[in-house]
């Protein structure tokens, strides 16, 4: 009777053992889980402001191409009148 009481304590203490080993990598991959969450979040939040300065730099470029473009237009302009006030004060 002696032995038997005393395999069975040990095999409750090695289930209770294996218990706790479960429950700590339970633990463990909860947190593992909440740490990839959170990973996951920053990474979201990171493409959508990067998308957001592309985006933005994008609409600056085209801004500073289409200003650049007036900007040649003007000096067409002003070449051309200039050419016209020379070919005046030639003929003068």
């Amino acid at each position: 009777m002696f032995l038997m009481q005393m395999s069975l304590n040990t095999k409750r203490e090695e289930i209770k053992k294996l218990e706790d080993k479960a429950h700590m990598k339970e633990e463990a991959l909860e947190r593992s889980e909440k740490m990839l969450e959170d990973d996951a979040s920053k990474f979201d939040e990171f493409l959508r402001k990067n998308d957001k300065e592309a985006h933005k730099a994008f609409k600056g470029a085209d801004k500073e191409i289409k200003d650049k473009q007036e900007k040649i237009e003007e000096l067409k302009k002003l070449n051309i009148e200039a050419s016209k006030i020379y070919s005046e004060i030639s003929k003068l």
